[in-house]
Protein backbone atom coordinates (compact mmCIF):
# COMPACT_ATOMS: atom_id res chain seq x y z
CA UNK A 1 0.00 0.00 0.00
CA UNK A 2 3.07 2.56 0.99
CA UNK A 3 4.67 0.96 -2.41
CA UNK A 4 1.01 2.11 -4.26
CA UNK A 5 1.03 5.61 -2.23
CA UNK A 6 4.41 6.15 -3.70
CA UNK A 7 4.16 5.67 -7.21
CA UNK A 8 1.17 8.10 -6.99
CA UNK A 9 2.95 10.57 -5.81
CA UNK A 10 5.27 10.13 -8.56
CA UNK A 11 2.94 9.99 -11.50
CA UNK A 12 1.57 12.86 -9.81
CA UNK A 13 5.00 14.55 -10.17
CA UNK A 14 5.81 13.62 -13.45
CA UNK A 15 2.37 14.56 -14.51
CA UNK A 16 3.08 18.38 -13.31
CA UNK A 17 6.90 18.40 -14.50
CA UNK A 18 5.02 17.82 -18.17
CA UNK A 19 2.55 19.85 -17.60
CA UNK A 20 5.18 22.41 -16.92
CA UNK A 21 7.23 21.84 -19.90
CA UNK A 22 4.46 21.91 -22.38
CA UNK A 23 3.31 25.36 -20.85
CA UNK A 24 6.74 26.75 -21.40
CA UNK A 25 7.57 25.09 -24.54
CA UNK A 26 3.85 26.28 -26.05
CA UNK A 27 4.96 30.27 -24.64
CA UNK A 28 8.25 30.29 -26.41
CA UNK A 29 7.05 29.22 -29.55
CA UNK A 30 4.40 31.71 -29.17
CA UNK A 31 6.10 34.44 -28.39
CA UNK A 32 8.09 33.71 -32.05
CA UNK A 33 4.42 33.49 -33.46
CA UNK A 34 3.07 36.60 -31.99
CA UNK A 35 5.71 38.56 -30.93
CA UNK A 36 3.71 40.23 -28.04
CA UNK A 37 4.21 38.49 -24.38
CA UNK A 38 0.41 39.34 -23.62
CA UNK A 39 -1.08 38.05 -26.46
CA UNK A 40 0.96 34.66 -26.57
CA UNK A 41 0.13 34.36 -22.68
CA UNK A 42 -3.69 34.71 -23.33
CA UNK A 43 -3.05 32.08 -26.22
CA UNK A 44 -1.09 29.39 -24.53
CA UNK A 45 -3.43 29.62 -21.57
CA UNK A 46 -6.18 28.76 -23.67
CA UNK A 47 -4.81 25.62 -25.45
CA UNK A 48 -3.35 24.73 -21.75
CA UNK A 49 -6.79 25.12 -20.46
CA UNK A 50 -8.40 22.76 -23.37
CA UNK A 51 -5.79 20.37 -22.95
CA UNK A 52 -6.84 20.42 -19.34
CA UNK A 53 -9.64 20.13 -19.64
CA UNK A 54 -9.63 16.56 -22.20
CA UNK A 55 -7.14 15.54 -19.09
CA UNK A 56 -4.96 14.35 -22.43
CA UNK A 57 -0.74 15.52 -21.53
CA UNK A 58 0.74 13.53 -23.72
CA UNK A 59 3.52 15.90 -25.88
CA UNK A 60 1.89 17.78 -28.86
CA UNK A 61 3.26 16.73 -32.23
CA UNK A 62 2.53 20.04 -34.11
CA UNK A 63 2.70 23.37 -31.38
CA UNK A 64 2.62 25.84 -34.37
CA UNK A 65 -0.83 24.15 -35.28
CA UNK A 66 -2.41 23.98 -32.16
CA UNK A 67 -1.08 27.51 -31.49
CA UNK A 68 -2.63 28.24 -35.10
CA UNK A 69 -5.65 26.90 -34.13
CA UNK A 70 -6.23 28.81 -30.62
CA UNK A 71 -5.41 31.76 -32.53
CA UNK A 72 -7.98 31.91 -34.75
CA UNK A 73 -10.84 32.23 -32.20
CA UNK A 74 -8.81 34.69 -30.05
CA UNK A 75 -8.16 36.95 -32.95
CA UNK A 76 -11.71 37.05 -34.51
CA UNK A 77 -12.99 38.08 -30.75
CA UNK A 78 -10.73 40.92 -31.02
CA UNK A 79 -11.49 41.80 -34.50
CA UNK A 80 -15.27 41.70 -33.31
CA UNK A 81 -14.95 44.00 -30.27
CA UNK A 82 -12.73 46.75 -32.16
CA UNK A 83 -15.66 46.66 -34.89
CA UNK A 84 -18.31 46.70 -32.35
CA UNK A 85 -16.97 49.57 -31.12
CA UNK A 86 -15.77 51.20 -34.60
CA UNK A 87 -19.87 50.96 -35.81
CA UNK A 88 -20.86 52.95 -32.50
CA UNK A 89 -18.62 55.86 -33.52
CA UNK A 90 -18.93 56.33 -37.35
CA UNK A 91 -22.21 54.88 -38.59
CA UNK A 92 -20.92 53.09 -41.13
CA UNK A 93 -20.48 49.35 -41.43
CA UNK A 94 -17.76 49.42 -44.72
CA UNK A 95 -15.75 52.14 -42.22
CA UNK A 96 -15.94 49.93 -38.70
CA UNK A 97 -14.87 47.02 -40.48
CA UNK A 98 -11.79 48.67 -42.27
CA UNK A 99 -11.02 50.54 -38.87
CA UNK A 100 -11.13 47.26 -36.72
CA UNK A 101 -8.78 44.96 -39.57
CA UNK A 102 -6.64 48.82 -39.33
CA UNK A 103 -5.95 48.57 -34.99
CA UNK A 104 -5.65 44.78 -35.18
CA UNK A 105 -2.86 45.04 -37.73
CA UNK A 106 -1.64 47.94 -35.60
CA UNK A 107 -1.56 45.57 -32.55
CA UNK A 108 0.93 42.57 -34.67
CA UNK A 109 3.25 45.75 -36.03
CA UNK A 110 3.40 47.24 -32.21
CA UNK A 111 7.33 46.79 -31.62
CA UNK A 112 6.40 47.95 -27.51
CA UNK A 113 4.43 45.53 -25.20
CA UNK A 114 1.05 46.15 -24.55
CA UNK A 115 -0.38 44.92 -21.06
CA UNK A 116 -3.97 45.38 -21.38
CA UNK A 117 -4.80 44.70 -24.96
CA UNK A 118 -8.72 45.38 -25.10
CA UNK A 119 -7.47 48.58 -23.77
CA UNK A 120 -4.98 49.51 -26.75
CA UNK A 121 -6.77 48.60 -28.98
CA UNK A 122 -10.35 50.56 -27.91
CA UNK A 123 -7.74 53.57 -27.99
CA UNK A 124 -5.98 52.66 -31.53
CA UNK A 125 -9.76 52.23 -32.96
CA UNK A 126 -10.81 55.56 -31.51
CA UNK A 127 -8.14 57.80 -32.94
CA UNK A 128 -8.80 56.11 -36.31
CA UNK A 129 -12.32 56.87 -36.25
CA UNK A 130 -11.75 60.28 -35.17
CA UNK A 131 -9.31 60.31 -38.35
CA UNK A 132 -11.90 58.89 -40.86
CA UNK A 133 -14.20 61.61 -39.49
CA UNK A 134 -12.02 64.25 -40.22
CA UNK A 135 -11.30 62.96 -43.87
CA UNK A 136 -15.50 62.70 -44.01
CA UNK A 137 -15.91 66.31 -43.02
CA UNK A 138 -18.43 65.07 -40.89
CA UNK A 139 -18.40 67.89 -38.32
CA UNK A 140 -21.55 67.05 -36.74
CA UNK A 141 -20.38 63.56 -35.93
CA UNK A 142 -17.07 64.62 -34.84
CA UNK A 143 -18.16 66.47 -32.33
CA UNK A 144 -20.53 64.02 -30.78
CA UNK A 145 -17.58 61.75 -30.48
CA UNK A 146 -15.34 64.04 -29.04
CA UNK A 147 -18.29 64.28 -26.41
CA UNK A 148 -18.32 60.09 -26.32
CA UNK A 149 -14.46 60.29 -25.57
CA UNK A 150 -15.01 62.73 -22.77
CA UNK A 151 -17.20 60.33 -20.90
CA UNK A 152 -14.93 58.05 -21.06
CA UNK A 153 -13.26 58.88 -18.22
CA UNK A 154 -14.56 58.07 -14.78
CA UNK A 155 -15.15 61.35 -13.86
CA UNK A 156 -18.91 62.64 -14.55
CA UNK A 157 -19.44 65.95 -15.99
CA UNK A 158 -20.92 68.35 -12.86
CA UNK A 159 -24.90 68.48 -13.15
CA UNK A 160 -25.15 71.91 -12.41
CA UNK A 161 -22.58 72.46 -15.77
CA UNK A 162 -23.85 69.83 -17.97
CA UNK A 163 -26.78 71.81 -19.02
CA UNK A 164 -24.48 74.84 -20.37
CA UNK A 165 -22.85 72.09 -22.58
CA UNK A 166 -26.31 70.84 -24.20
CA UNK A 167 -28.37 72.74 -26.47
CA UNK A 168 -31.85 73.14 -25.97
CA UNK A 169 -33.02 70.43 -28.39
CA UNK A 170 -30.45 68.06 -26.53
CA UNK A 171 -31.67 69.26 -22.87
CA UNK A 172 -35.77 68.44 -24.20
CA UNK A 173 -34.67 64.88 -25.57
CA UNK A 174 -32.65 63.82 -22.11
CA UNK A 175 -35.46 65.23 -20.02
CA UNK A 176 -39.08 63.76 -19.38
CA UNK A 177 -42.17 66.12 -19.96
CA UNK A 178 -42.46 66.85 -16.20
CA UNK A 179 -39.01 67.58 -15.40
CA UNK A 180 -38.64 69.42 -18.61
CA UNK A 181 -41.21 72.08 -17.52
CA UNK A 182 -39.78 72.10 -14.12
CA UNK A 183 -36.27 72.63 -15.73
CA UNK A 184 -38.22 75.68 -17.87
CA UNK A 185 -39.43 77.19 -14.53
CA UNK A 186 -36.97 77.29 -13.05
CA UNK A 187 -34.91 78.87 -15.76
CA UNK A 188 -37.19 81.56 -16.30
CA UNK A 189 -36.17 83.23 -12.50
CA UNK A 190 -33.07 85.18 -11.91
CA UNK A 191 -32.74 82.54 -8.53
CA UNK A 192 -34.28 79.69 -6.66
CA UNK A 193 -35.58 82.14 -4.40
CA UNK A 194 -37.44 83.56 -7.01
CA UNK A 195 -38.69 80.46 -8.20
CA UNK A 196 -39.70 79.36 -4.65
CA UNK A 197 -41.90 82.24 -4.23
CA UNK A 198 -43.80 82.19 -7.21
CA UNK A 199 -44.29 78.43 -6.85
CA UNK A 200 -45.23 78.83 -3.39
CA UNK A 201 -42.91 76.76 -1.84
CA UNK A 202 -40.12 76.93 1.01
CA UNK A 203 -35.82 77.07 -0.44
CA UNK A 204 -35.27 74.01 0.62
CA UNK A 205 -38.00 72.47 -1.26
CA UNK A 206 -36.71 74.48 -4.49
CA UNK A 207 -33.64 72.95 -4.27
CA UNK A 208 -34.90 69.82 -4.05
CA UNK A 209 -36.75 70.04 -7.40
CA UNK A 210 -33.97 71.69 -9.09
CA UNK A 211 -31.45 68.72 -7.51
CA UNK A 212 -33.89 66.10 -9.30
CA UNK A 213 -33.98 67.57 -12.51
CA UNK A 214 -30.40 68.02 -12.87
CA UNK A 215 -29.88 64.23 -11.73
CA UNK A 216 -32.32 63.30 -14.26
CA UNK A 217 -30.47 65.21 -16.58
CA UNK A 218 -27.09 64.18 -16.18
CA UNK A 219 -28.39 60.37 -15.71
CA UNK A 220 -30.03 60.08 -18.37
CA UNK A 221 -27.34 61.79 -20.45
CA UNK A 222 -24.70 59.54 -19.62
CA UNK A 223 -26.88 56.12 -20.02
CA UNK A 224 -27.68 57.09 -23.70
CA UNK A 225 -23.84 57.31 -24.13
CA UNK A 226 -23.37 53.91 -22.74
CA UNK A 227 -22.66 54.38 -18.79
CA UNK A 228 -23.45 51.06 -17.00
CA UNK A 229 -22.04 51.01 -13.37
CA UNK A 230 -21.99 53.97 -11.49
CA UNK A 231 -25.48 55.19 -9.50
CA UNK A 232 -25.54 57.98 -11.20
CA UNK A 233 -27.56 55.83 -13.77
CA UNK A 234 -30.33 55.27 -11.14
CA UNK A 235 -32.56 58.40 -11.52
CA UNK A 236 -33.43 60.39 -8.57
CA UNK A 237 -36.31 58.33 -7.19
CA UNK A 238 -34.75 55.16 -7.53
CA UNK A 239 -31.66 56.37 -5.61
CA UNK A 240 -33.36 57.80 -2.93
CA UNK A 241 -35.54 54.35 -2.90
CA UNK A 242 -31.71 52.32 -2.95
CA UNK A 243 -30.71 54.55 0.06
CA UNK A 244 -34.19 53.76 2.11
CA UNK A 245 -33.17 49.72 0.78
CA UNK A 246 -29.62 49.95 2.27
CA UNK A 247 -30.46 51.47 5.64
CA UNK A 248 -33.81 49.43 5.98
CA UNK A 249 -31.16 46.07 5.51
CA UNK A 250 -29.03 47.05 8.18
CA UNK A 251 -31.67 48.01 10.94
CA UNK A 252 -33.30 44.07 10.10
CA UNK A 253 -30.41 42.65 10.60
CA UNK A 254 -28.96 43.72 13.43
CA UNK A 255 -32.37 43.49 15.17
CA UNK A 256 -33.22 40.05 13.17
CA UNK A 257 -36.14 40.85 11.28
CA UNK A 258 -35.34 40.08 7.90
CA UNK A 259 -37.47 37.55 7.67
CA UNK A 260 -40.63 40.43 7.33
CA UNK A 261 -38.98 41.79 4.63
CA UNK A 262 -41.74 39.99 2.24
CA UNK A 263 -41.84 43.66 0.33
CA UNK A 264 -38.73 43.19 -0.79
CA UNK A 265 -38.43 39.46 -1.91
CA UNK A 266 -40.50 36.32 -2.48
CA UNK A 267 -41.30 33.66 0.58
CA UNK A 268 -39.45 30.98 -1.30
CA UNK A 269 -36.49 33.72 -1.04
CA UNK A 270 -36.61 34.61 2.35
CA UNK A 271 -34.40 31.71 4.12
CA UNK A 272 -31.40 32.11 1.95
CA UNK A 273 -32.01 36.05 2.34
CA UNK A 274 -31.65 35.67 6.12
CA UNK A 275 -28.76 33.15 5.84
CA UNK A 276 -26.69 35.35 3.91
CA UNK A 277 -27.62 39.18 5.52
CA UNK A 278 -27.64 38.29 8.62
CA UNK A 279 -24.56 39.72 9.75
CA UNK A 280 -24.90 42.41 8.06
CA UNK A 281 -23.55 45.74 10.08
CA UNK A 282 -23.40 48.43 7.72
CA UNK A 283 -22.98 49.48 4.77
CA UNK A 284 -19.37 50.72 3.96
CA UNK A 285 -19.29 51.17 0.64
CA UNK A 286 -22.24 49.84 -2.29
CA UNK A 287 -22.10 49.98 -6.01
CA UNK A 288 -24.97 49.38 -8.49
CA UNK A 289 -24.15 48.01 -12.61
CA UNK A 290 -26.89 47.98 -14.63
CA UNK A 291 -28.01 44.30 -15.99
CA UNK A 292 -30.55 45.38 -19.33
CA UNK A 293 -33.84 47.26 -18.70
CA UNK A 294 -35.37 47.18 -14.98
CA UNK A 295 -32.42 44.96 -14.17
CA UNK A 296 -29.19 45.80 -11.59
CA UNK A 297 -26.34 43.92 -9.78
CA UNK A 298 -26.02 45.81 -5.99
CA UNK A 299 -23.12 45.19 -4.46
CA UNK A 300 -23.12 46.20 -0.33
CA UNK A 301 -19.43 45.99 1.14
CA UNK A 302 -19.57 45.49 4.85
CA UNK A 303 -15.80 46.70 6.28
CA UNK A 304 -17.09 47.01 9.99
CA UNK A 305 -15.39 43.84 10.49
CA UNK A 306 -12.10 44.55 8.59
CA UNK A 307 -9.39 42.66 8.41
CA UNK A 308 -12.32 40.42 7.05
CA UNK A 309 -14.54 42.37 5.44
CA UNK A 310 -18.25 40.93 3.61
CA UNK A 311 -19.28 41.42 0.86
CA UNK A 312 -23.20 40.83 -0.81
CA UNK A 313 -23.98 40.50 -4.35
CA UNK A 314 -27.82 41.01 -4.89
CA UNK A 315 -29.88 41.15 -8.38
CA UNK A 316 -32.43 43.44 -8.60
CA UNK A 317 -35.24 44.80 -10.27
CA UNK A 318 -36.76 48.41 -9.61
CA UNK A 319 -40.44 48.76 -11.46
CA UNK A 320 -41.90 52.08 -13.15
CA UNK A 321 -42.71 52.76 -9.81
CA UNK A 322 -39.15 52.54 -8.36
CA UNK A 323 -40.49 49.92 -6.07
CA UNK A 324 -37.04 47.20 -5.55
CA UNK A 325 -37.28 43.98 -5.60
CA UNK A 326 -34.37 41.14 -4.79
CA UNK A 327 -34.33 37.95 -7.28
CA UNK A 328 -31.20 36.74 -5.68
CA UNK A 329 -28.77 37.21 -3.33
CA UNK A 330 -25.29 35.75 -2.72
CA UNK A 331 -22.35 36.54 -0.15
CA UNK A 332 -19.03 37.41 -2.10
CA UNK A 333 -15.67 35.65 -1.84
CA UNK A 334 -12.55 38.12 -0.77
CA UNK A 335 -9.53 36.80 -3.10
CA UNK A 336 -7.18 39.42 -1.16
CA UNK A 337 -6.31 42.58 1.12
CA UNK A 338 -4.09 44.92 -0.62
CA UNK A 339 -3.04 48.18 1.61
CA UNK A 340 -4.20 51.33 -0.72
CA UNK A 341 -0.79 52.55 -0.92
CA UNK A 342 0.27 49.29 -2.44
CA UNK A 343 -2.61 49.27 -5.32
CA UNK A 344 -2.38 50.17 -8.70
CA UNK A 345 -4.76 52.38 -10.69
CA UNK A 346 -7.65 50.00 -11.62
CA UNK A 347 -8.84 51.18 -15.14
CA UNK A 348 -12.56 52.76 -15.14
CA UNK A 349 -14.64 53.34 -18.55
CA UNK A 350 -17.82 54.61 -18.23
CA UNK A 351 -18.17 53.31 -14.37
CA UNK A 352 -16.96 49.48 -15.26
CA UNK A 353 -13.05 48.38 -15.07
CA UNK A 354 -13.22 47.06 -19.21
CA UNK A 355 -10.31 44.35 -17.17
CA UNK A 356 -11.41 40.47 -17.29
CA UNK A 357 -10.98 38.81 -13.59
CA UNK A 358 -7.68 37.14 -15.20
CA UNK A 359 -6.29 41.19 -15.88
CA UNK A 360 -7.45 42.19 -12.35
CA UNK A 361 -5.24 39.31 -10.40
CA UNK A 362 -2.34 39.94 -12.85
CA UNK A 363 -2.31 43.78 -12.08
CA UNK A 364 -2.78 43.42 -9.02
CA UNK A 365 -0.20 40.31 -8.26
CA UNK A 366 -2.80 38.15 -6.68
Amino acid sequence: MMDGHKNMKDNTHEDQKGFDNLQEQLYLSAVKMFKLQSIAREIVNQVILDIALKQDMKPVADIQTVLEQAAEPYFNELWMFCYRYAVMLVKRDDAAQDIAAEAIASLYKCKCEVEFIKGWLKRTVFNQAQNFLKREHRDSELEALKAAENLVNDVPLDENELDKKLSPKDIRKYLSKADYGTYQKIRSYPNLKSYAEAEGINHQSARQHKQRVMHNLKRNYLVAHGWMGTPIILSYRQLANIHRFLKTLVDSAKTGSLSKLSKYCSKALIPKFEETMYNLKEVSDWGITSAGGMHYELLILDASGFPKPLMYILNISINKGNAIRITAIRQARMMSIIPAEQAPPIPVEKGVCPLSLEEIKQLLHI
